[in-house]
């Protein structure tokens, strides 16, 4: 759901890692992470197993180079709207953040708006990730700019220096203006009707197929 940013970290699980197994008969290769207590849920519950060799990478840890970034790009609020998605345990998380200052409207009032995203799991379903995304909300679905800028980062001992979480938010934003001109380029060219259609005719039933290059004709 959407939450302030301030309410996040007490949100946030923490997980802690034992061997697999009691001493004599524990594991040598394999660990247990687990979540803590959070709240009024009492319990201290497994999540995953794991190799000695991986990287325990606690949610609140994303969650304050997520903010760094953000105070790189001078947003930085208790009071800002973050979208925050968990699995039942807290095993699996994602969080989101809308960056209205950096935005390019195309002349609808419905403009493309950067989201910045963190996702991150403790029990090896998914390296841990920060990506920028343009958005557009047509619809409640919304519509999302498929280049995206990721950086990926598997959980692994040899890590890399976690610094560059806010780095890699700080410079790509810094890039945006490239982007947004292209789209103002794009809005500049004038197009007819027919040039769609024979572009749908020669090029684009070959790429998508008949009924997808009907429907593109009809939207236009």
């Amino acid at each position: 759901g959407l939450i302030p940013l301030g309410v996040v970290p007490k949100n946030l699980p923490e997980f802690t890692r034992e061997p697999f197994g009691l001493e004599p008969n524990h594991n040598k290769y394999l660990d247990v992470i687990s979540r803590l207590p959070i709240g009024n849920d009492t319990r201290i519950i497994p999540v995953a197993t794991v190799s000695r060799r991986y990287a325990l990478i606690q949610h609140k840890e994303v969650f304050s180079w997520l903010s760094e970034g953000l105070k790189a790009l001078d947003y930085f609020s208790d009071d800002i709207t973050v979208e925050m998605m968990m699995s039942e345990y807290g095993e699996r998380l994602h969080l989101g953040v809308d960056i209205p200052s950096i935005e390019f409207d195309p002349g609808d009032g419905l403009p493309l708006r950067l989201t910045i995203e963190a996702r991150n799991s403790v029990d090896r379903s998914c390296a841990f990730e920060v990506r920028l995304r343009w958005r557009r909300l047509v619809c409640l679905n919304g519509m999302w700019v498929q280049e995206e800028d990721v950086h990926r980062k598997i959980h692994h001992v040899d890590w890399m220096n976690r610094k560059n979480v806010a780095a890699f938010i700080d410079e790509r934003v810094g890039e945006i203006s490239g982007y947004k001109q292209m789209l103002q380029n794009w809005l500049k060219m004038q197009v007819t009707q027919s040039e769609i259609e024979k572009w749908a005719d020669e090029h684009l039933v070959k790429a998508w197929g008949v009924h997808m290059a009907a429907r593109l004709c009809h939207i236009a």
